[in-house]
């Protein structure tokens, strides 16, 4: 599913959403049972439950505050910023938050980096997986980051001829590429779940 997207600085992103691919096993159906009993959209990231609510710094409220008046109704306009939760991993040593909106959906920011808004994470869509290249091919490396629901353990994908597995953190995962690579360098992207099942992430 496609979801808005919300560039801060950075003209060079891919953005990519999960769709499903096999089978899901028994310990994703525990989860599905969790997230469909609350309607809560950072039901499936453990990684906030906890943490406090409008815990933001003042840079990034400044940003937020921008990118709502900007948005208008629906979308980033409609986000709850007082209920933003700050995540414990970083995206490119960059502070991270996840932001509930009105409408039920969430918002996933990183300071310098970007944002995008959309339905919450479910078992069907499991990750939310970005590209940024600030300064394109022959710079830094693009940093390849995004979010995760519970249970996924590893994003694998191939950067050009080459194959990674890149854990996940708390919900958060990073990568940064090749410099010689670009946003479309990175392809076959599939989420790793604890039970051993895939799903495959494919462009909007």
């Amino acid at each position: 599913m496609k979801r808005e997207i919300n560039r801060v600085k950075r003209p060079g992103v891919l953005l990519i959403t999960a769709a499903v691919s096999v089978a899901v096993g028994i310990s994703s159906f525990t989860l599905a049972a969790r997230a469909a009993a609350s309607s809560d959209p950072l039901q499936l990231i453990a990684s906030v439950r906890s943490a406090k609510p409008g815990a933001i710094s003042a840079t990034a409220l400044i940003t937020l505050q921008g990118i709502v008046r900007n948005a208008g109704d629906g979308g980033g306009g409609e986000q709850v910023l007082t209920e933003a939760r700050a995540l414990p991993t970083p995206v490119g040593a960059h502070a991270s938050y996840v932001i509930p909106s009105r409408t039920g959906d969430m918002c996933f920011f990183a300071e310098g980096v970007g944002e995008w808004c959309g339905p919450p994470l479910t078992l069907t869509e499991p990750v939310q997986f970005g590209v940024e290249d600030n300064d394109g091919p022959g710079g830094t490396g693009p940093l390849a980051f995004g979010l995760a629901a519970d249970g996924v353990e590893s994003i694998t994908f191939s950067e050009d001829d080459t194959l990674h597995i890149v854990p996940v953190h708390q919900n958060v995962f990073e990568f940064v590429g090749a410099p010689s690579a670009s946003v479309n360098s990175f392809t076959n992207v599939y989420a790793t779940f604890a039970d051993g099942h895939q799903v495959r992430v494919t462009a909007p």
